[in-house]
């Protein structure tokens, strides 16, 4: 999937298809969201993760990825029991647009021999300066039980498929929105060992809240807001 074509070809249907701003929020994170995995036809995402990067509340959530799916924007797939729900992204770049981008190639041919070559030799710059994973960790933390048990974590990605630096980033940046409330830095390593631990134990590729967690905000969201007022006293 081309990522600005298939941006481009969404704000063209919405002038027939119109989205609400919560719907267009959640669409575009998904979207860079499947970018930076690589494309892979189907990805998961928790919905405390979904809401912790676009701002939308579980509610909103709800809303918008209904719209999405109702309209035809993607197809979602909802977890069982802990795990996430499944996102896809459907497609809209034409065959059209496809063959045009190939003939553009054929023509510049030697162009595209010439920048190919360029960013080979940059690549192999890139690559002759990238982290390895486990210096992604390291940064991360400082915490020496947290840098294992994430190394341990990371064995279990390796055996599920390809994985990226980037990847590891995200899975990182996931782990910090799981735990960004708890203010002492010493009960939020522990809070984030648990949390890979599941994981682990589960055998997932990435992080999601506490059972607990997840039971206290739902009843939460099923408080009426009508009702909020009989708590205050």
């Amino acid at each position: 999937m081309n990522y600005i074509k298939q941006l481009n070809a969404f704000y063209k249907l919405l002038s027939n298809n119109p989205l609400s701003s919560n719907a267009q929020c959640l669409y575009s994170y998904l979207l860079n969201k499947n970018n930076e995995l690589g494309w892979i036809k189907e990805f998961t995402i928790a919905n405390m993760i979904v809401c912790g990067f676009t701002g939308l509340s579980r509610q909103a959530l709800d809303r918008a990825r209904n719209e999405l799916k109702q309209k035809g924007y993607i197809k979602y797939s909802k977890g069982i029991s802990n795990q996430a729900g499944k996102y896809l992204i459907v497609n809209f770049v034409t065959q059209d647009d496809t063959q045009s981008d190939t003939q553009d190639d054929t023509q510049s041919g030697h162009e595209v021999s010439t920048l190919n070559k360029l960013n080979k030799t940059e690549e192999k710059k890139v690559n002759k300066n990238r982290k390895s994973f486990d210096e992604i960790i390291e940064n991360y933390t400082k915490d020496e039980k947290l840098r294992q048990e994430l190394k341990n974590h990371l064995a279990i990605r390796k055996r599920k498929g390809s994985l990226t630096n980037r990847a590891i980033e995200i899975g990182l940046e996931n782990l910090t929105v799981l735990t960004r409330n708890i203010q002492n830095e010493e009960e939020r390593n522990i809070k984030k060992i648990k949390i890979v631990q599941k994981s682990i134990a589960s055998g997932w590729s990435e992080f999601y809240p506490l059972k607990k967690e997840k039971e206290k905000n739902r009843i939460e969201e099923e408080i009426p807001d009508g009702l909020e007022g009989l708590f205050d006293n």
